[in-house]
């Protein structure tokens, strides 16, 4: 079902409707992406990939929103994937030292008290955290992040608390 004829009679094509939706969305796809543990750079490169799938599929999107965050979060996590294979194949056949990738999360969210206790949450209760904050509900984060809404509903709940005490914690220290 092509978005353009549900408003027939304006003289709007799909691009025009697809160039909207970016304009409006990319900065908070970004957004998300780094609130979910992505690096900025990352995070900018996965929101364009997932833009440019949504452009080719565009027709067919009834929720564009969910589906570009599905498609770059998925992208990030597979770009990690990725990364860490490369690491593991390159100490195994002794081309690198045993050292982990350093993640650039730190040096985008330092100085954001709210992103910065984000990133001492482990990553699925991040993620899960970060959609939760754009608003969407269990069941909308349970489809954009593959597990069922009871386990989204867990890790918001362990979220939930693990961010009290981190805001405890750090009351005591400061």
């Amino acid at each position: 079902m092509a978005r353009s004829s549900e408003r027939e009679g304006l003289p709007i094509s799909g691009f025009d409707v697809f160039g909207d939706f970016f304009r409006r969305d990319f900065a908070g796809l970004v957004a998300f992406l780094v609130a979910a543990g992505a690096g900025r750079a990352e995070a900018e490169d996965a929101a364009q990939e997932a833009m440019v799938a949504a452009h080719r599929h565009w027709p067919e999107l009834d929720h564009p929103k969910a589906w570009v965050r599905t498609v770059a979060w998925r992208d990030v996590c597979r770009r990690r994937r990725r990364l860490l294979d490369g690491v593991r194949r390159a100490v195994l056949g002794g081309w690198a030292e045993e050292t982990a990738p350093r993640a650039s999360v730190d040096s985008v969210l330092e100085g954001l008290y709210v992103l910065g206790l984000l990133a001492r949450l482990t990553p699925r209760r991040r993620a899960v955290m970060a959609l939760h904050l754009e608003g969407f509900d269990a069941t909308e984060i349970a489809a954009i992040v593959a597990m069922t809404p009871a386990t989204v509903r867990s890790h918001l709940r362990h979220a939930r608390e693990q961010l009290r005490g981190l805001v405890a914690e750090s009351r005591v220290e400061g």
